[in-house]
């Protein structure tokens, strides 16, 4: 069995497609991750890792809930 392969892809500004793929198949989700605050024009690329973990945090919080439902059913 091989090791799950987590891909973050950039779609636009502030949506992301965050995927897990298995020897079982690929999950995949969309989220937005905006920071808050004021957009600052030109600071795009600092706060690209911020945008990242936000989006991969969104995507925990929906994987956590997606398993709570399984398991009750």
């Amino acid at each position: 069995m091989v090791d799950p392969t987590l891909k973050i892809a950039k779609l636009n500004d502030s949506r992301y497609e965050v995927s897990l793929e298995s020897d079982h198949g690929v999950v995949k989700c969309y989220v937005r991750a905006k920071l808050p605050g004021p957009e600052l024009l030109g600071h795009d690329a600092e706060r690209e890792s911020e945008r990242k973990q936000l989006a991969l945090k969104k995507a925990a919080a929906l994987a956590k809930a997606l398993n709570a439902a399984i398991v009750k059913t």
